[in-house]
């Protein structure tokens, strides 16, 4: 957790930031899977991957509710709003 995290725990800001996190990763993960991008996330202990198709592959059982995703970066078009 970042400094500036602890700063806000507790505050009447903190649900505005958790619900902001939560909002961008909702758009981030529309975003993949228009842009045809498979997204993976943990599901009932498994390392899921889902493609766009709303095909499932489970990878692997997870060893840790914390894990590190490869980095990648992808140049997802922009949305129209």
């Amino acid at each position: 957790m970042f400094n500036e995290d602890k700063k806000i725990i507790g505050t009447k800001h903190w649900a505005a930031f958790q619900r902001s996190c939560s909002l961008a990763g909702e758009f981030a993960v529309a975003q993949a899977k228009e842009a045809g991008i498979p997204i993976s996330y943990i599901e009932d202990g498994w390392i899921v991957r889902e493609y766009p198709d709303g095909r499932k592959e489970k990878l692997r059982k997870s060893t840790s509710k914390f894990i590190t995703i490869e980095k990648r970066e992808w140049k997802v078009p922009k949305a129209e709003l």
